[in-house]
């Protein structure tokens, strides 16, 4: 009557209470009930996996299937040990064995699909790395208003994105590059080999859209002579870190037996491409130098910061060989619109052209610094920075671990060829 007014009182919280609770309450209730006795360990682990299997059914509630094999299992091992002690009878044997082929089968079901769900975890089907950008964007942004800038985060070979600029702007990269060739005079992006897309139509031009503002005069017409000049990233969120100042990255491809042009001659054409565009504007998107010191023109009057130009571009690409040659070009002109990527350091202290124009320096990893310590890695770093240059390392993987150890060093700029991948890794950071 006891056990019977029990379950009728359990039967009445079913409606109220959750299945899991209500089982565990009558587990319970069972195993003090008079003449249900359990034997030494097998009454403790019996009462254990009951417990396990009430979890179990709490955490994996909405994986349906996840949660009946489970829980089949725990409760079908619990019933072996509770019968463990029964004797010898020939039903209970019976019984014991079908119980026992059926835990045989619960596990092989579970193993598959613990299997399973490794395998869409590793395949990236469950959780892609574009869903975990979109979440991160939905919850760090709103739509066409704020972006957080990545002042670390440089798209390699961003012209191979299916939107090139575009792409990196979106994700917030603070640095992008593109690789160009000259053919007849024109500045075409490529990599192995030129295509048809010109560096200005896909970078240049939009770069300048999207810093320029312009007021209205009295009679409605934008006042082109007097533009406002802006940050690319004038609406980021105000605890990210300061992009005041966006790199773009050219690195020159120059096959002279093949196309019939130098390195310099590319770089003639590129800075003349950039001091036009400045000049047709009336402002300085592309940062230019002077060279009577080597220092940013500032034209404060037309930049809502007073201070940098939204766009300072960086040549690199250029052999050791033809490196002095091309920084004695860059000094000899009055004023540059670009600066030098060197492969080294220390040949800045012995080339006064090369202090002078150049403001990064960038290495293939693999080369030499793939087995340094982060001790030797960090001084490499400080060294360049004592002499006014950034830091990037090229042909580096995307690997957690190699960008922790990046950042800890200080390094200026992380390249990926995966944008939200990193960009999740930065955001988190």
């Amino acid at each position: 009557m006891l056990l019977e007014s029990r379950e009728i009182e359990l039967h009445g919280l079913r409606n109220n209470t959750d299945l899991a609770d209500v089982q565990l309450d009558r587990d319970e209730f069972l195993l003090n009930s008079p003449g249900h006795e359990y034997h030494g360990v097998s009454r403790n682990f019996s009462y254990t996996l009951r417990r396990l299997k009430t979890c179990v059914c709490k955490i994996l509630k909405p994986c349906r299937v996840c949660t009946s094999i489970c829980a089949n299992f725990l409760h079908s091992s619990a019933q072996l040990y509770e019968n463990a002690n029964a004797g010898a009878n020939p039903e209970v044997e019976r019984s014991l064995s079908i119980r026992r082929r059926r835990c045989c089968y619960d596990v092989v079901m579970l193993s598959f699909v613990v299997m399973v769900l490794g395998w869409m975890i590793f395949q990236s089907n469950c959780w892609s790395d574009d869903d975990e950008f979109k979440l991160l964007t939905s919850i760090l942004e709103s739509k066409n208003s704020f972006v957080v800038p990545l002042a670390r985060a440089h798209s390699h070979n961003d012209y191979q994105q299916e939107r090139p600029l575009e792409m990196a702007l979106e994700a917030g990269f603070c640095s992008m590059e593109a690789d160009i060739y000259l053919i007849k005079q024109e500045l075409v992006l490529g990599h192995v080999k030129p295509t048809e897309r010109l560096l200005e139509t896909h970078y240049l031009n939009p770069l300048m859209k999207r810093t320029l503002q312009y007021e209205e005069k009295e009679n409605g017409e934008e006042d082109t002579k007097n533009p406002i000049v802006k940050p690319v990233y004038s609406q980021s969120l105000p605890l990210s870190i300061p992009c005041e100042q966006i790199t773009l990255l050219v690195d020159m491809k120059h096959e002279k037996l093949v196309y019939g042009y130098s390195v310099a001659d590319i770089w003639t054409v590129l800075d003349d491409t950039l001091d036009r565009l400045n000049r047709e504007a009336n402002a300085t998107v592309f940062e230019c130098y002077s060279n009577d010191n080597g220092s940013p023109i500032i034209e404060s009057k037309s930049t809502l910061t007073g201070q940098l130009s939204p766009v300072r571009v960086v040549v690199s690409g250029v052999d050791r060989d033809d490196i002095k040659q091309l920084a004695k070009d860059m000094v000899n002109k009055k004023t540059r619109c670009s600066t030098l990527d060197g492969r080294d350091i220390d040949v800045v202290d012995s080339d006064r052209d090369i202090k002078m124009v150049q403001t990064m320096v960038s290495a293939k990893f693999e080369e030499n610094f793939q087995k340094m310590s982060l001790l030797e890695l960090s001084q490499y770093v400080a060294k360049a920075h004592h002499r006014n240059m950034r830091v990037r390392f090229w042909d580096t993987e995307n690997a957690l671990e190699l960008w922790d150890k990046l950042i800890a060093a200080g390094v200026d700029l992380i390249g990926t060829d995966s944008l939200s991948v990193l960009r999740v890794y930065l955001v988190g950071e």
